[in-house]
């Protein structure tokens, strides 16, 4: 029952995952949490690549975390050209580009895989990273205010959380009743900014089913 479940949360993940939160509805009004030390680098023991499946991981390393996505095509040979697309000794290459894809051949048909590697945290000007209870907080600092995501790690899973939605807010609000401040736009909320006491903070992180957190099962 167990190994079925686990199918069926896998299966929800990947078929409701969206693409990466865009614009945030969240800020705080200071990195998070409170009276926490900011490390130079991310600890060993978080280190790794952790799968969703077999074309997105997340890979954390000591300064950078980056999310990689592979993804698989296959075409006539004959169609190659008209997608802007040769293939010569063993590579699919882009003929704009250049860029070379490892290539294999059945019957007429084409194999080849892309990959492109997106960077959630690098350590630029304004970023910094706090450890706490066993996740990374990753703090971006924009207009003196913060956008903070998490990445968190268990024995049974790794989520990663992109806070920002106003749906999200809401969800805060109505559990945590964090202190906060809304800032409108002419009629219409342009963001809250939430002030959490680090016990606030450490409810925050047991919350679930924020609209974009990803769970990573395979290391």
């Amino acid at each position: 029952m167990k190994k079925v479940f686990i199918v069926l949360v896998l299966f929800f993940v990947y078929s409701c995952k969206d693409s990466a939160l865009e614009n945030t509805f969240i800020y705080f009004n200071q990195p998070q949490p409170q009276n926490v030390d900011v490390v130079n680098e991310i600890p060993l023991k978080f280190q790794g690549k952790f799968s969703l499946n077999f074309n997105e991981s997340i890979i954390v390393k000591s300064k950078c975390i980056l999310r990689k996505i592979t993804e698989d095509f296959f075409e006539k040979r004959t169609t190659l050209d008209s997608l802007n697309l040769r293939y010569e000794s063993g590579y699919v290459i882009e003929k704009e580009t250049g860029k070379k894809h490892e290539a294999s051949i059945k019957n007429d048909s084409i194999y080849w895989k892309t990959s492109t590697n997106d960077t959630l945290f690098s350590f630029a000007d304004n970023e910094i990273v706090k450890v706490y209870k066993s996740s990374l907080i990753l703090n971006r600092e924009i207009n003196n205010l913060y956008q903070v995501n998490i990445l968190s790690f268990s024995t049974t899973y790794n989520k990663y959380l992109q806070l920002g939605t106003l749906k999200d807010a809401n969800k805060i609000e109505k559990q945590l009743h964090i202190p906060r401040e809304i800032v409108m736009n002419q009629q219409d909320t342009a963001y809250v900014l939430l002030k959490p006491t680090r016990a606030d903070f450490r409810k925050l992180l047991r919350m679930k089913e924020f609209e974009f957190e990803t769970y990573y099962f395979l290391k």
